[in-house]
């Protein structure tokens, strides 16, 4: 997994979302062949960092760098025929663990694969 220059780890890290981590590996590691135009590895565009709403999940505690309930992933550099594929993977994975899975922007100059673990969660 690649981190865009600039991402902020969290300060903490909620357990949790070392499964998400792992889930996004391997749905993107499905989708790497030879000569498919699939960069090697995932990259996280945005944890603990940005500008995120008062509600985000990317900042929830208040910290710095929050507990890092929340991550971006870049999907702009799949091929297009991909996208939808690495998202259900991505969010049959991980919606049955309280996660949400976003498909933000699509198409757009943002796109990106939101992945956060919500209150729900909590519950």
């Amino acid at each position: 997994m690649q981190f865009k220059v600039g991402v902020k780890m969290p300060l903490r890290l909620d357990a949790r979302m070392w499964v998400a981590l792992d889930a996004i590996e391997y749905a993107w590691a499905g989708l790497v062949e030879d000569g498919n135009g699939v960069p090697e590895e995932p990259t996280i565009t945005s944890w603990a960092d940005s500008q995120h709403g008062t509600n985000s999940w990317h900042l929830r505690t208040g910290l710095p760098a929050g507990d890092g309930r929340a991550v971006d992933v870049r999907t702009k550099t799949l091929p297009r025929e991909l996208v939808q594929v690495f998202y259900r993977n991505v969010q049959r994975r991980l919606t049955l663990l309280g996660f949400d899975v976003v498909l933000e922007d699509l198409n757009g100059e943002q796109e990106h694969l939101h992945v956060e673990l919500d209150g729900r969660a909590d519950a």
